[in-house]
């Protein structure tokens, strides 16, 4: 269990809720989101909340402030009420099927919806782990890191893993991406750095995890690029599109920040086997709730 440190979080402008305090560790950025008594805000390190549009907090529960990547622009500020970032870990490790006796590294930013939610379900399901930003310049350290301390689970983004994957001499059990699809140059490395490849789709409006797909990684070929399996126990998605015509993507997930369908703004198609592919996003897209 974690005893968090004291926590002087800054109060800023909006009355009801305060800003998390980043400039210690990931783990304390963990202890902050599980302690705190009012919403708290996560920005990323780079900005202040004068640079970015901060929506006003829902006032039922206690919510956390994520930011999206800012891949496409400027990163977008949205609320998750930290009981739904619960059960989302939760689910996440039904998943995933991870278990106590695993070890994990955590290479994603606590203050977005991957790197919270996979140290939440570690947290939760008593794993040992540690959470690490993935700065660029700290590759060498990581690669150390992976080839001497015995993990048996990488968890990351895509472009993480191209970093790790293309310096070094390492391997784990399996590794778990997600944030965008793995290409056809990432298969080369799958069988020399793990056993198994998961490819997860998720969002911060699902809370989380939404659907994932697992295989050994010796046998991911190029049709299963693009792939993100079948949805989580609880997550419904509706998607009416094809290969040759990828259609709209909605989701209904008891996590997600609204109820009722959500428009992902993503498309794909779902093929015979009722696994999902997403193929690309609406340029500009804003989720939108949609009541058919």
């Amino acid at each position: 269990m974690f005893i968090p440190d004291s926590i002087n979080n800054q109060s800023v402008y909006h009355r009801n809720w305060v800003r998390a305090d980043l400039s210690k560790s990931e783990l304390h950025v963990l202890e902050q989101v599980l302690c705190c008594s009012e919403s708290l805000l996560l920005v990323p390190p780079k900005y202040s909340e004068r640079e970015l549009f901060i929506p006003d907090v829902p006032n039922e529960d206690v919510h956390i402030g994520l930011f999206s990547s800012g891949t496409t622009g400027d990163p977008k500020c949205m609320w998750v009420s930290r009981d739904k970032l619960v059960l989302n870990a939760k689910m996440s490790a039904l998943s995933f099927g991870v278990h106590s006796w695993n070890r994990m590294f955590i290479l994603a930013s606590p203050w977005h919806i991957a790197g919270l939610s996979w140290a939440l379900m570690a947290f939760q399901e008593g794993i040992t782990f540690e959470i690490r930003t993935p700065y660029q310049s700290l590759t060498p350290e990581f690669i150390s890191k992976l080839a001497d301390e015995n993990f048996t689970h990488l968890f990351t983004t895509p472009f993480t893993y191209r970093q790790l994957a293309q310096n070094g001499n390492w391997f784990v059990e399996e590794i778990i991406c997600g944030g965008s699809a793995f290409t056809a140059e990432d298969l080369k490395f799958f069988p020399k750095l793990a056993s198994f490849m998961t490819s997860g789709y998720g969002m911060t409006e699902a809370g989380g995890i939404i659907s994932a797909y697992r295989s050994s990684s010796s046998l991911w070929n190029m049709n299963q690029l693009g792939c993100v399996g079948s949805t989580v126990e609880q997550v419904r998605i509706r998607c009416n599109g094809s290969s040759n015509q990828p259609g709209p993507i909605y989701l209904h997930s008891p996590t997600a920040i609204c109820e009722g369908w959500l428009d992902t703004g993503d498309f794909g198609y779902k093929d015979e086997n009722n696994h999902l592919f997403i193929t690309h996003r609406k340029k500009d897209s804003i989720n939108r709730k949609i009541e058919k």
